[in-house]
């Protein structure tokens, strides 16, 4: 535990994220998965946080997949 909250090490928390959202499609670029984990630490709220910012940014771009250029500039924009 980091905290009061679970740390999470791989790529199925946002998977499982975007399942239960209905989005069976991958939109993350996997490098931009490893970028979310390694600035978030694996901190599911810190996660939550970027990917909802990263998809905003997404949706305003029209972009297929999320790159990791995005996961950088919304933790910077965050200060995380």
């Amino acid at each position: 535990l980091v905290g009061s909250e679970m740390c999470i090490r791989d790529r199925s928390y946002i998977r499982h994220r975007l399942k239960i959202a209905g989005r069976e499609k991958e939109i993350f670029e996997l490098k931009s998965l490893d970028t979310l984990y390694k600035i978030s630490k694996g901190i599911p709220r810190v996660i939550n946080n970027i990917a909802q910012n990263a998809l905003f940014i997404g949706a305003t771009e029209n972009l297929q997949k999320i790159p990791p250029g995005v996961i950088e500039s919304v933790a910077a924009d965050l200060e995380i």
